[in-house]
């Protein structure tokens, strides 16, 4: 798998900074940081966010498990979570680091995994985060 490729945004490229959009995802990666953005607006309108993650998984097991790791990470992340809008194609830094969290379990690499997070999770948390995305991902793979 090829890492994404990187747009330089305008504003930012002068000082060599990137952004990366969800064009620039796998597939899997752009649906499931889509699902996070969907889940938020779902949450704050009072809708029910199950309903609309059940849509987009495909099945309320992966739902019931994209929801615990929403919240796993949710209670790990050292700050607040950013998103942008389910139509913005710009990721924040967050969802990047999201995204690449997911293709490190897609690729079953927990060595990566936890090279990305050393600095910001404790272990015990990390072993957590990481056993969640392991949950939602053996869910989703029963469903393809």
């Amino acid at each position: 798998m090829q890492p994404p490729r990187m747009q330089p945004s305008h504003r930012l490229a002068g000082l060599g900074l990137f952004s990366a959009t969800l064009i620039d995802l796998p597939v899997l990666e752009a649906q499931l940081v889509v699902a996070l953005r969907v889940a938020a607006c779902a949450g704050k309108a009072g809708r029910d966010v199950d309903e609309h993650l059940t849509e987009r998984l495909g099945s309320p097991a992966a739902s019931a498990r994209f929801s615990v790791l929403v919240a796993t990470l949710a209670d790990v992340w050292p700050e607040t979570f950013h998103l942008s809008r389910p139509c913005c194609g710009k990721l924040t830094h967050d969802e990047w680091e999201y995204a690449r969290l997911l293709r490190h379990c897609v690729n079953r690499n927990r060595p990566a995994f936890d090279r990305q997070l050393c600095d910001m999770i404790d272990m015990d948390s990390r072993d957590c985060l990481h056993d969640r995305f392991m949950d939602l991902i053996a869910v989703l793979d029963s469903n393809m």
